[in-house]
């Protein structure tokens, strides 16, 4: 198991200069534009428009592609399981493999919906 996170620590470890890069980039052009942080922006105006429509964030998709990937990589990963399982000499209960599929429903949820959230409504 100490290896499997190492090789992961070692696998990681050349994107923390990037994220510090982007940072360190975000906030030069804030330094050019004369600001010292983001600009505030008002949560309630005098019309009563909501915040959404001050900030004007686009809706997505990202819980439909969330459900969708949960559900094809959850059964997935149960008939996978389910089969494996069946066909072993030492067969385990079927709540390890529940807990699996679980698991990589999970998983599958997360990639569906950054798939997801690159959709508008």
């Amino acid at each position: 198991m100490r290896r499997f996170y190492l090789a992961l620590v070692i696998m990681l470890a050349p994107l923390v200069p990037l994220v510090a890069q982007q940072s360190a980039a975000a906030s030069s052009s804030l330094v050019r534009a004369g600001l010292s942080s983001p600009p505030s922006v008002p949560l309630a105006g005098e019309d009563n428009r909501t915040v959404r429509q001050l900030v004007a964030v686009p809706e997505t998709q990202w819980v439909k592609g969330g459900i969708i990937g949960a559900v094809i990589l959850g059964s997935a990963a149960y008939a996978l399981g389910n089969s494996i399982n069946n066909h072993s000499e030492y067969p385990q209960s079927q709540a390890k493999v529940i807990g699996g599929s679980v698991v990589v429903a999970g998983l599958g949820f997360l990639i569906g919906s950054l798939i997801g959230s690159g959709f508008e409504k």
